[in-house]
């Protein structure tokens, strides 16, 4: 299908965010002509143009200027505008031409994308990524691979230039499947993790303590290590994810999940906790490596929290606090369309499928005491 003489091809990346900044530069390092699309962050563009890159203007001219396009973009929507959008990939798409997604897209996405290129003598590999833009910028990342073998030989040399871990999954949209399973272990651990660690911050135990026992114990995992990096040590370089990309993740599970009646109660409830933190979170930005601090505000004890200025501390334990709690939880699980299993007032207000009016109060952002009094006043 592709020529496998790879070393020669020219390379288009698009998505140089927090991951893909990282296997652009080791690409680009390994000797790779490459071609990079811009986006508003403009601090990893430049760094990559200062190393060689060149700068395209849209994903049909990236398309135009490379052999082989690479795309790390936030979601499976993303993905197809940049594909079939207005000055889509897709629209310049010659035979031999190869995209390789290392977003973590919906296989059936994939699939369809896939097979709109091949119609057109191109073709598609999956191949999101493993570890954290630690590895990403270290050339040392996971990656699993999915497609036809002749395709996925064809770009293996460019991946290894930022992945010391290939694991070909299958044809197309297994890589994102395998990935999808992943993330859900991953983000409903680290939803455990981070309420088992506000449970011991509230009781005032050692957390070293705490680490020791759990070391050794049958509770520990590599995302309990992590979140003891950050209690510790306020080391978060292995939490660089934004919440509302867990909620993503978790959302994509669950739709693969659960045709053919797949139980998803688990991963219900993780998308609860990260839907719950990503709309009510003191910090809009906030990662996963906050979340015992988040849950221990939401029990009442803003005073272990340490990562929120002190007007937004305010304004957050005036709407936590009783008896206003479980409504603004109500507010937001009807917003987000999940069951409401938090607490009996908040289950009286889960009323499906109309949604009363408050449901549509907007709650995107930093919330505020005026919020929340417009909330209850409408409520009422």
């Amino acid at each position: 299908m592709t020529n496998s003489n790879t070393h020669l091809k020219k390379i288009g990346y698009m998505g140089v965010g927090f991951m893909g900044h990282g296997a652009a530069k080791n690409i680009l390092q390994k000797g790779f002509p490459l071609t990079v699309l811009g986006h508003k962050n403009r601090a990893p563009v430049d760094d990559l143009l200062q190393r060689g890159a060149q700068e395209a203007q849209t994903p049909a001219d990236l398309a135009s200027r490379s052999n082989i396009v690479f795309m790390c973009l936030p979601s499976s929507g993303h993905v197809e505008e940049a594909v079939f959008g207005e000055s889509g990939i897709l629209s310049v798409a010659q035979p031999g031409f190869v995209l390789v997604d290392s977003t973590t897209s919906e296989p059936d996405s994939t699939r369809r994308i896939g097979a709109a290129l091949r119609a057109k003598g191109a073709d598609m590999v999956d191949a999101p990524f493993g570890r954290t833009p630690k590895e990403a910028e270290l050339g040392t990342l996971s990656t699993f691979v999915g497609g036809h073998p002749e395709t996925v030989q064809s770009v293996l040399p460019v991946i290894r230039t930022y992945a010391n871990t290939i694991v070909e999954t299958g044809e197309l949209g297994t890589g994102h499947t395998i990935k999808l399973l992943n993330n859900f272990l991953a983000l409903a651990t680290s939803a455990v993790v981070g309420e088992a660690l506000s449970t011991a911050l509230r009781l005032g135990l050692d957390m070293r303590i705490l680490k020791e026992v759990v070391d050794s114990a049958g509770g520990n995992s590599v995302m309990f290590q992590r979140f003891m990096r950050w209690t510790l040590d306020g080391d978060d370089s292995d939490f660089k994810a934004m919440m509302s990309i867990a909620v993503k993740d978790l959302q994509y599970y669950r739709r693969i999940a659960q045709p053919n009646g797949g139980i998803t109660n688990l991963a219900d409830a993780a998308t609860q906790v990260y839907q719950i933190a990503n709309h009510l979170a003191m910090n809009v930005n906030s990662c996963p490596c906050y979340l015992p601090f988040w849950l221990i505000s939401l029990m009442g004890r803003t005073d272990l929290c340490p990562i929120a200025e002190p007007q937004t501390l305010c304004e957050f334990e005036y709407a936590m606090s009783s008896p206003n709690r479980n409504l603004l939880i109500a507010i937001t699980l009807a917003k987000i369309d999940l069951p409401c299993s938090l607490g009996t007032k908040a289950s009286r207000l889960w009323t499906p499928p109309t949604r009363p009016d408050w449901a549509d109060i907007e709650l995107d952002s930093a919330p505020t005491a005026a919020t929340y009094t417009s909330s209850i006043t409408k409520f009422n």
